[in-house]
């Protein structure tokens, strides 16, 4: 029997056969991309997520424990790219891949990301296509997307790509961070979708650099049904589908105060999607959306009193949130809490207690701490102190974390135990 193995997948066909399977392999975790399976077992063994498994076990093998081959293949692929040696991957006999990855410089956004961006948070004529958002000031390349010839601006986007890996030290992603020489499949799967709205917002947040635009009500909505057109084009062209691309929907705006909010959610229901919301209005559709594998609704905190709710968000409305976030809870929503880290305003011990409290009170499973996106602000001893404070407090409540963002890695050991 092989031991130190970490089975990816729990699937239906691996809960039916785990007897036969387990005479030749013994799992230490499975593996899951779903957040609501996360933190349970499964015969006994836990389910963690891909960053755990790789933080706790890094010398373990793969047996990848699904079955159909479309889902092997982009297992098969990802785990390369994160490191792991061909050789110590498995999967079900009957199953053959190609295992066609190149070793080249790029990135997981020119290899797998497409975001559609509207014409007025630009400031162009267009709606436009990138890769990304842009990293730490290196913006990203865009593809305008002009009438409604979207296969026109897919293909150049794709000719963009290729003209950037082909010399990508002269390209103009030369110098982002982002770029890391590694193994990428030699087929580009779409597997994020970006969906950046110009849309009303009922919130000033004080870390958020985009103003509101002078669009009508008319004109956002219609730029919400032109996003819808584009999501309904790449699936009649087969670049996304349900089976390997995930749908996030972003921009300065607020999607459950969305006029466009109904047609949008029915546009997407089918996907796993990632939804932030500032849950300042419940929504049974966006309740009901979450609970798709994989799909998780994101409502940024920042905070645990109401004085410095307000003064983040720049609006009264803490206990109104707290309200609907139990709303959610009992909806048996998928919920990740986000902290945004503040100098000065959010980073002491009573906001953090605070936002403990409320994730101890609706039980959160999952939760994200990370820097201003905007900001540059550099932490002080008194806030990574904070940050550990509240690293071992979710630590001891049994609460998953992601603070990779924060980039503290060699600071805050051996705290990062915690994160997933």
């Amino acid at each position: 029997m092989i031991t130190n193995v970490i089975f990816y997948g729990v699937s239906t066909w691996v809960k039916n056969n785990y007897e036969e399977i387990n005479q030749k392999y013994s799992p230490v975790a499975f593996v899951d991309g779903n957040l609501q399976k996360q933190g349970t077992k499964l015969f006994e063994t836990p389910i963690i997520s891909l960053e755990q498994a790789l933080e706790k076990h890094p010398d373990a093998s793969y047996y990848i424990s699904v079955q159909t081959p479309a889902f092997v293949e982009q297992i098969f692929n990802m785990l390369v790219e994160k490191g792991i040696p061909q050789d110590k991957i498995a999967y079900p006999d009957e199953i053959q891949i190609s295992n066609s990855l190149k070793k080249c410089k790029s990135c997981r956004s020119i290899e797998h990301s497409i975001i559609w961006m509207a014409n007025t948070l630009v400031e162009q004529e267009h709606d436009c296509l990138q890769f990304c958002c842009g990293v730490e000031g290196y913006p990203s390349p865009d593809i305008a997307i002009k009438g409604d010839d979207i296969q026109t601006a897919i293909l150049q986007l794709e000719k963009l790509r290729e003209n950037i890996l082909q010399d990508i030290d002269s390209s103009s992603c030369k110098s982002c961070p982002s770029l890391t020489e590694m193994y990428y499949p030699k087929k580009r799967t779409v597997t994020s979708l970006g969906i950046v709205q110009d849309d009303i917002c009922n919130f000033q947040c004080c870390y958020c650099e985009r103003t509101s635009t002078n669009t009508t009500s008319d004109q956002k909505v219609d730029s919400a049904k032109r996003s819808i057109r584009f999501i309904e084009k790449l699936e009649e062209i087969g670049i996304i589908s349900p089976d390997h691309t995930s749908i996030l929907i972003s921009g300065a705006s607020e999607i459950s105060i969305s006029k466009s909010r109904d047609i949008m959610l029915d546009a997407i229901k089918h996907y796993p999607v990632i939804l932030p919301t500032n849950a300042t209005v419940f929504s049974d559709k966006i309740a009901d959306l979450s609970k798709n594998p994989n799909s998780r609704i994101i409502v940024s905190m920042d905070s645990g009193t109401k004085q410095t709710f307000a003064k983040v968000k720049g609006v009264d409305a803490f206990e109104k949130v707290c309200g609907n976030l139990k709303s959610y809870f009992h909806a048996n929503a998928s919920l990740v809490l986000k902290y945004i880290v503040l100098p000065g305003v959010n980073d002491n011990m009573k906001d953090v207690d605070g936002f403990l409290d409320i994730c101890s009170e609706i039980e959160v499973r999952h939760i994200e701490i990370v820097r201003n996106f905007w900001g540059k602000e550099e932490f002080s001893e008194n806030t990574i102190s904070v940050i550990r404070y509240m690293l071992t407090q979710l630590k001891e409540r049994n609460i998953n974390v992601d603070c990779s963002e924060l980039k503290l890695g060699a600071i805050l050991e051996p705290e990062l135990e915690v994160v997933t």
